[in-house]
């Protein structure tokens, strides 16, 4: 059985969409709010996720991270009128896997729903370590000494390639490059990767001076030998 979970505020889209996506045999869900999604998703797998932006709890890329943290296999394909270039760059910068602007088409959107739920999203399953760090790809966690940390996907990706590179000064076209752009995925700004690794830095508490800013240069990561 495949399981799909439409979080959507619009009542008359909401029977639109059950119509279309029903023609299969599906389980379909339906939900309006970020809460009730975020419940939902904590009790059940859901193979594809419709999402949109504009909900009455706040934007809906806020259950877009939350999905990509506990079920990275789930595709999730964003419905907006937020449909700007730069809304669907942030979109699919931050993991969805399509973005569709409304108003759209019915036949492209039944379209790009039996693509997404015809191939499996491919996830890292390595584990990287030094002597002092190790992070399982699969999950997002750090650990470091008896201390463990939780950190995004893309997060992840960042920190793993800084400790491939241990030691060594790595610039930011490198980081984009490796996390992004070798992976056919939108290429964000330098600005936003400082994000990234402020975060990462955040996320790793008394640890954070792991990572050095090398001025005019990038980052490195220091690790023990």
């Amino acid at each position: 059985m495949i399981n799909i979970l439409i979080v959507e505020n619009d009542c008359s889209l909401q029977k639109i969409l059950l119509e279309v996506l029903a023609s299969n045999i599906r389980n379909i869900t339906v939900t309006s709010t970020i809460s009730k999604a975020s419940e939902l998703l904590e009790k059940n797998i859901y193979q594809l996720l419709i999402l949109d932006r504009n909900l009455d709890d706040g934007d809906g890329l806020e259950v877009l991270e939350y999905i990509l943290d506990i079920s990275p296999q789930t595709k999730v394909m964003i419905l907006s009128q937020k449909n700007q270039l730069p809304d669907r760059i942030t979109g699919l910068e931050r993991g969805a896997d399509d973005y569709l602007g409304k108003p759209f088409s019915l036949a492209e959107l039944k379209l790009k729903t039996k693509k997404l739920l015809s191939f499996k999203k491919m996830t890292e399953q390595k584990s990287i370590g030094t002597s002092q760090f190790n992070i399982d790809m699969s999950t997002g966690i750090v650990t470091c000494s008896d201390q463990t940390y939780k950190l995004r996907k893309k997060e992840a990706e960042i920190l793993s390639y800084l400790m491939e590179n241990k030691n060594q000064i790595v610039n930011r076209n490198d980081i984009i490059w490796a996390v992004w752009e070798a992976k056919g995925e939108n290429v964000p700004s330098s600005a936003t990767l400082d994000v990234y690794i402020r975060r990462i830095r955040m996320s790793l508490f008394e640890n954070k001076n792991a990572i050095e800013t090398i001025r005019g240069f990038g980052y490195k990561f220091k690790a023990q030998n």
